[in-house]
């Protein structure tokens, strides 16, 4: 026979897993309902607006491929040879001091890259750098790929030599050399051409700053020498190109583009998130609260407008930490609230505040560097 005590239990439970049902079930109406609600009162995106703030900043670049140190340097991937060096990593993060380490070969690893060095060579004499891809901002082409890691190995090899000059007393062509490598970075960091384009630039041309500083410090070189170039030197301090952020711009809005035009829709049907998100862009809501493209292009200009403005400002003038660059929704709950959220997290944009305060640590570096020669000089 069940015990009385036990039929007020069961009722409880039984009212608990009701409770408990009627909570899911409200929960999953709240998520239907929600979009359905934002779709309907708020899903109006903006007319398209004036764009000219940031495209006018960008021109077509014409270059004849005999003036164009691209060409030089893209030719360096087929004959350069790493097979020599028994260490890649002390290679990268070590390559003013490999003659400390008995198992590379110097002057092999040098002569087996005269080709490839002769042709970074040919690239210092050019006045110009300029990326085909990047040459015309209305045909930006963002599927062909280049070595760009091949720009940086070549450049550790140049610095190699221009070690191994002073050490062999050439002081002169030890300079020449590490103002090689400056020279074809500064000429890569001023184009106009992708953010990573850019960066391998300042890259290139911190390692020839990197030489220069220890042919200085160790090697003595004569006064004589040093006043002979310190004007060239000086040309080379670290650019205010802002161009690599109004092509950032055009990047991202080429990239909303293909997303109207579906060239993303394959990936993101594979993607079971923003398949979620798809369904929503489809009848009765083609007009869409979580997707205004015309919203994500004037908020992408606003950014990129100040990004531009702090790019030429002295940097005492800059206060980084009012960047917002936490562009699109970090958690669950703002992306279903958040409008715009599927687009922004399609786009992704790359505003990275790094590398304008990365640019002030640069300034302030050369300078460093540019006091170190006039010690020497006096």
């Amino acid at each position: 026979m069940e015990n009385k005590n036990e039929i007020p239990k069961k009722k409880k439970l039984k009212k608990i897993i009701l409770y408990f049902f009627w909570f899911i079930f409200g929960i999953f109406l709240l998520a239907i309902l929600t979009p359905v609600f934002l779709n309907l009162f708020f899903s109006k995106d903006i007319e398209p607006i004036d764009d000219s703030n940031i495209l006018s900043g960008l021109s077509e670049i014409n270059l004849l491929e005999e003036d164009n140190a691209y060409f030089d340097l893209i030719k360096i991937k087929d004959v350069i040879n790493l097979e020599s060096i028994p260490d890649k990593g002390i290679f990268i993060n070590n390559y003013l001091n490999l003659s400390e380490y008995d198992d590379f070969d110097i002057e092999k690893i040098l002569a087996e890259n005269e080709l490839a060095l002769e042709y970074f060579n040919d690239a210092s004499f050019k006045n110009s750098f300029q990326d085909p891809r990047y040459a015309n901002p209305s045909e930006i082409d963002d599927d062909s790929m280049i070595a760009l890691n091949t720009f940086r190995e070549v450049t550790r090899l140049s610095a190699l030599r221009s070690i191994e000059f002073a050490k062999k007393g050439d002081k002169e062509e030890a300079i020449l050399e590490a103002k090689k490598i400056i020279k074809v970075g500064d000429l890569i960091e001023r184009s106009q051409s992708h953010l990573f384009v850019y960066l391998v630039g300042v890259y290139v041309k911190e390692i020839g700053f990197n030489v220069l500083e220890k042919l200085i410090l160790e090697y003595e070189i004569d006064s004589e020498v040093l006043d002979k170039y310190k004007n060239e030197f000086l040309e080379y301090n670290y650019s205010d190109n802002d161009t690599i952020w109004r092509l950032a711009y055009v990047w991202d809005k080429m990239k909303i583009v293909d997303i109207l035009e579906g060239k993303y829709d394959e990936a993101f049907n594979n993607d079971s998130f923003f398949r979620g998100f798809r369904y929503l862009n489809k009848p009765p809501f083609k007009t869409n609260y979580y997707f205004k493209p015309n919203k994500l292009i004037k908020e992408l200009n606003e950014r990129y407008s100040l990004v531009i403005d702090y790019s030429s400002n002295p940097c005492e003038l800059n206060n980084y930490d009012s960047l917002n660059f936490i562009f699109y929704p970090d958690n669950f709950v703002a992306i279903f609230l958040q409008d715009n959220s599927y687009l922004k997290m399609a786009v992704n944009p790359f505003l990275p505040p790094g590398i304008l305060k990365k640019k002030c640590e640069r300034e302030g570096r050369y300078l460093e560097i540019m006091e170190l020669f006039d010690e020497s000089l006096n």
